[in-house]
């Protein structure tokens, strides 16, 4: 296929390497550059931010985390180093170049990743925006020398471009709701050229639908 190259940096930096409203769970971005968020029955968890910026991009991320240079990542977040495999990224395509829309290029990520593991499972859900538009959240579990990762994929497309948003952590039960909600807050915050890619405030979600990869086909 055409530009297939381009999907070994997904592959890699897998194995190498939208907010639904409870009332008994809040998320607030305070004035001193720190999320809060808030679950029943247990402290607050406060996240230090900073924002990184450059020419045409702006983004909020955890103090600690570390851009990264990278020629295959449009921009990419270290934030463990005694785990390279951790990591942040964002990822962007004209579909016109790489001559598939998400829905194609969700096929490709799996036919990409199940052609390297059987070690695998995944959750796939489609959000239907009322806007007209959809987004799909991916959540992948691996095991990689005994160690269980989890690996958050936003994927949007607005208009011909392809956002592939992607957050690989360690999978620990007490700590998967804070680093998804953690994940949502980084990915609302990105802006492109002063406009923001996804905005909480403009997407209301019409439809959770639950798929799987054969259903894009």
């Amino acid at each position: 296929m055409k530009n297939k190259g381009f999907f070994l940096f997904i592959i890699l930096i897998f194995f190498n390497s939208c907010k639904k409203t409870e009332s008994d769970e809040t998320t607030l971005s305070t004035k001193d550059h720190s999320w809060e968020i808030q679950k029943k029955g247990l402290k607050p968890i406060i996240i230090k931010w900073n924002q990184y910026q450059n020419d045409t991009i702006k983004i909020k991320t955890p103090i600690d985390w570390r851009v990264m240079n990278s020629k295959e990542a449009w921009l990419l977040f270290s934030y463990a180093k005694e785990n390279p495999k951790l990591y942040f990224s964002i990822m962007k395509y004209n579909i016109d170049e790489i001559n598939l829309n998400s829905d194609k290029y969700m096929v490709e990520i799996f036919n990409q990743i199940s052609a390297k593991t059987d070690n695998f499972r995944y959750i796939l859900k489609k959000l239907n925006f009322s806007n007209g538009t959809h987004c799909y959240m991916l959540t992948i579990f691996t095991k990689e020398k005994n160690q269980d990762y989890i690996t958050y994929d936003l994927i949007y497309q607005p208009k011909k471009i392809i956002y592939d948003f992607a957050f690989k952590t360690l999978n620990n039960e007490k700590n998967n709701e804070i680093n998804y909600r953690k994940f949502l807050l980084i990915v609302e915050s990105f802006e492109f050229k002063n406009e923001k890619i996804i905005d909480d405030s403009k997407f209301i979600i019409n439809q959770e639908k639950r798929m799987k990869f054969e259903d894009l086909n």
